[in-house]
């Protein structure tokens, strides 16, 4: 926000200055989303400023959300697509990965965050995955809420119940071979049981992606549609 505002005097500062950063940003490539959070700082400050008598009103506060432009269309892949792409997870360790987040839509902070205490595999009628949190794993891990602040079950089949159930027994051995392990818990951690971050979930499907001859710049997000 500096460079751009920093030798504006405040009570010169106007929503046409606002809207301007906004255009820039959106033109250097970042994500609406990431320029609707430097919107919503600016506002705040603004907002202090009008508490403090120094400016009567925000001028941030009447500025729209910026619009998702260049934002790249969804893409959904076919059976045929979904189905190499499964095969090509077979006897990795993010098999049971990918085969849950295509069959069952569940989101990746979601599958970052679910824990085996939520994944329901004994009772043969009806083998469900309770989703209760959602973890953000951009920068430093951190467990919310899920998207609607309400949780889900999510039905799961049979084939999904042996691909989770191979991934479980995997992990043991994979825990028992450790020095150490974070967190026990976890469906899918990293390889010292901590919450895995996105990057190294992302630059694996790239991979398995490119195993199965597929485009590698399809999104993890893609998967669920």
């Amino acid at each position: 926000l500096v460079p751009f505002f920093g030798r504006l005097r405040l009570r010169a500062l106007t929503a046409a200055h606002v809207r301007a950063f906004k255009a820039r940003k959106l033109e250097e490539g970042l994500h609406p989303n990431t320029v609707g959070g430097m919107h919503k700082v600016l506002s705040g400050a603004l907002n202090q400023a009008v508490r403090d008598g120094l400016i009567p009103a925000n001028p941030a506060a009447h500025v729209k959300k910026a619009a998702a432009r260049g934002e790249r269309p969804m893409r959904s892949l076919s059976l045929e697509e979904a189905s190499r792409l499964a095969a090509a997870t077979e006897g990795t360790r993010d098999e049971a990965l990918i085969v849950v987040a295509l069959r069952t839509g569940i989101r990746q902070g979601e599958l970052a965050a679910l824990r085996w205490e939520a994944v329901e595999l004994e009772n043969p009628r009806k083998p469900a995955i309770t989703v209760r949190n959602s973890a953000d794993t951009r920068k430093k891990p951190r467990v919310t809420t899920t998207k609607t602040g309400q949780e889900r079950r999510v039905r799961i089949g049979a084939r999904t119940v042996e691909v989770l159930k191979r991934h479980r027994a995997r992990q043991r051995e994979e825990r028992m071979a450790a020095k150490s392990w974070a967190d026990p818990g976890l469906v899918f951690p990293n390889t010292r049981g901590g919450i895995r971050r996105r990057r190294f979930v992302v630059d694996s499907l790239r991979r398995l992606l490119e195993e199965a001859g597929l485009p590698t710049d399809v999104r993890f997000h893609d998967l669920r549609h």
